[in-house]
Order: C-alpha cells, then structure tokens, then sequence
C-alpha cells in the first residue's frame, strides 16, 4: 500500500489528495482546480485530472500512473479541515486530515495506520508539490513529486 503513494505523488491523496489550497479562504472552494495536470515523481511520469464535484465544495482527482488511483478531498468547515479519502487500483486506501499552514496544508493518516504524512507546498491551480513520508521497517521512508497543470 505505501508504494502507491510514490506514484501518487500526487494529491493529489488532496487532499489531496493532493490540488487543494487556501485560496478562497472564506468558502474554501476547490473548483478552480479542475483541469488535467503533468507529474514527475523521480523517473516517473503520469497525468492527473482534477474535476470538480458538490458544486465546487470537493474535488475528485484520477492519478494515472503505473497504478491508477483516485481520491476524493473536501474541506470541513466546522473544523477547519480538508479530508482526502485515497483508494487504488491495488487495493489500497487512506483517509488524511490535513490543515492549512502558511502557503502549505499539513496532512496526516487518520486510517488506516496513522502513520503517515504528507505536505502539500506552495498549492495553486497551476502547480503544486508533495512529500509524502512513510514508517518502512521502522524508519521513515518519503516520496516528492511536483504537478504542473496543462494549458
């Protein structure tokens, strides 16, 4: 399940999971994400399309990849939150909590494991990066990738 995130590296899980920011702070709206984007992770390469969903209070996003995934993100406005729901081809899935932290949102695993997490930098609906960190035998493991959105 942990390998899915180096090729996910994406959001997107954005939440996440991936194409999310602050902008819009006051409605916290995601539809200006929507769009097709170019991410490189290392030697990898994949698109990921973003679509806009709930009119504009969330976002869908399709990671394909060598293992195509999806994720759901959505902002929780009683708590201040944005909640990416991540499941693969493979099998895999995550739920994230993230919170905005100056020009980043902060995410963290709150299931399966809660191990993990992920910081979403300098979020735009031009281009976002990830880093994604996981516990592999007992050391922590991180993944990067960068998304640019296609014209």
């Amino acid at each position: 399940m942990k390998r899915r995130w180096a090729l996910f590296l994406a959001a997107a899980f954005a939440i996440s999971i991936s194409a999310v920011t602050t902008a819009g702070a006051s409605d916290h709206s995601l539809s200006g994400y929507a769009g097709t984007y170019s991410c490189a992770a290392g030697n990898d390469h994949y698109s990921m399309v973003i679509t806009s969903e709930f009119g504009g209070r969330a976002i869908r996003v399709d990671s394909h990849g060598k293992y195509d995934s999806e994720y759901i993100v959505t902002y929780v406005p009683a708590r201040g939150v944005y909640v990416a729901e991540y499941a693969d081809a493979r099998g895999g899935y995550e739920v994230m909590e993230g919170r905005p932290s100056g020009t980043a949102i902060r995410y963290h695993e709150v299931y399966p494991g809660k191990t993990d997490t992920m910081v979403e930098s300098g979020p735009s609906a031009k281009m976002f990066s990830e880093t994604y960190t996981t516990m592999s035998n007992g050391k922590p493991q991180s993944f990067s990738d960068t998304c640019r959105r296609l014209p």
